[in-house]
């Protein structure tokens, strides 16, 4: 169980410390900000505020659901096997792997769509 806490706490490490600022200077040079603010309703700004996280949040989301049964059952003795199956961690993970690809997918191409803000030096 200490393993899992010190994978998730390298994983959370990476984000926060090589990964967050990569998406900051993306978020920088298309301007986001910019059409966030202008955005006029608030599915598109969800949209807008979640563009190049949409991966990462799925990846701890399914890492979160993956784990979750044998958590349960180590802090609070609850046993999740009669309400989920035999074979969650492996249908979480699957399905995880293939969200998590079309995301990333997705946000290459919208990242290749968008045009870079033009500055006036």
């Amino acid at each position: 169980m200490l393993w899992i806490a010190g994978l998730f706490l390298i994983f959370i490490g990476l984000l926060w410390f090589w990964v967050g600022p990569k998406i900051v200077e993306f978020r920088t040079s298309i301007g986001l900000d910019a059409k966030i603010a202008e955005a006029e309703s608030l599915w598109a700004r969800l949209k807008l505020q979640t563009q190049g996280v949409k991966t990462i949040l799925v990846l701890v989301g399914g890492a979160i659901a993956t784990i979750l049964p044998e958590v349960t059952k180590d802090l609070a003795d609850v046993d999740l096997s009669p309400l989920i199956g035999s074979n969650w961690a492996g249908k979480v993970a699957a399905a995880t792997s293939l969200v998590a690809t079309i995301t990333h997918i997705s946000g290459l191409l919208s990242a290749a769509r968008a045009k870079p803000v033009q500055t006036n030096e």
